[in-house]
């Protein structure tokens, strides 16, 4: 095949012509690839020589998946200016476009340069807008939507500094302190808006295991406030507030819980507002669902005095005779017991 075949055939294949494109850039992955397979064979296995080898497949692997990455994410926007919209619209803002800049953002397989246009507003104190962030979910402009999962379920169980550590060993991905946070606080704020109506689903689907268990007690919903001292850098310890609202069957079995936390305040009243809005969302649905017309509004000062009205710093109240089809005559009503002392 002479070179004219090879270029018309390019020409009217578009996709052949970029699969070469990306071949030609993983050249050197496949070179350091058959590199570390040729040196393996070489010599007899060891538990060393075979934990260096895997350890060199996974820096190959990873490193060509960053470059795949990053060459599919920077061919979604087109490369000449003109063939972008020169003005869009965007939540009752116009934004007029801007050159391409670079971003560094942290995938799965590593760092990459993102290439975006920039859109700036005209109004004059409008934040400038890139729609390839948005378009791809680029969470607080420094993680794609996997790495930034990644991120949350690590904090959940580690402190700052582990994560950092996790993500450069597992991800080649190295953040400061301020940019961690970000990441961390704009997966908070984008979750918040979800979290009670989760909760509320969650709630229910215990509430009907328990009322369809069998044995001979009444299921039982029942609150409880907690504390925790914690360290605030600077400030000494502070305690922050938890919540937990959990469902027994019929045997006295706990099946699940639902939790609550907000960090050191004065008062408690963010934890407070969220616990006696969950609970009466879910027996509100509950009742409903149970044939019976009835809006639950447990007050909010009530949910934050029971925290105090015994000396230890846990107590519990239970909500009893939700509406139970299978007891006859049972009416609805609520009754509060501090936890036993």
């Amino acid at each position: 095949m002479n070179n004219s075949i090879l270029a018309a055939l390019l020409s009217a294949i578009p996709e052949l012509r970029d699969l070469i494109q990306v071949m030609t850039l993983l050249l050197p992955q496949l070179l350091r690839l058959t590199a570390a397979i040729r040196g393996f064979r070489q010599r007899p296995p060891t538990p060393a020589s075979t934990c260096a080898f895997e350890i060199d497949l996974a820096a190959i692997v990873r490193d060509a998946n960053r470059i795949i990455v990053a060459h599919e994410y920077n061919r979604i926007e087109p490369e000449c200016r003109d063939d972008c919209a020169l003005r869009l619209r965007f939540a009752g803002e116009e934004y007029r476009r801007r050159p391409k800049s670079p971003k560094r953002v942290g995938t799965l397989f590593g760092e990459i340069e993102l290439r975006r246009y920039l859109y700036e507003a005209i109004e004059p104190g409008e934040p400038a807008l890139f729609p390839l962030e948005k378009q791809l979910g680029i969470e607080a402009g420094l993680a794609t939507p996997a790495l930034a999962e990644r991120v949350g379920l690590w904090s959940v169980d580690h402190e700052q500094e582990q994560v950092r550590s996790l993500l450069l060993r597992e991800h080649n991905v190295s953040w400061s302190v301020k940019s961690l946070r970000k990441v961390t606080m704009a997966l908070r704020d984008g979750m918040a808006s979800f979290r009670e109506e989760a909760q509320v689903a969650r709630a229910i689907e215990l509430l009907k295991k328990a009322f369809a268990s069998k044995g001979k007690h009444r299921p039982v919903l029942a609150a409880g406030r907690d504390g925790i001292h914690m360290p605030i850098r600077k400030k000494g310890y502070h305690e922050g507030a938890t919540a937990t609202l959990s469902v027994k069957d019929r045997r006295g079995k706990r099946l699940g819980t639902i939790y609550l936390g907000q960090m050191p305040e004065a008062g408690q009243g963010t934890l407070s507002g969220q616990l006696t809005s969950l609970l009466n969302k879910v027996l509100t649905r509950w009742h409903a669902r149970a044939g019976r017309r009835r809006d639950w509004r447990i007050s909010p000062t009530a949910v934050a005095t029971r925290r105090n009205t015994i000396s230890r710093c846990c107590v519990a109240w239970m909500i009893r005779g939700i509406p139970d089809r299978s007891w006859p005559g049972n009416g609805c009503w609520i009754s509060g017991t501090p936890a036993a002392t």
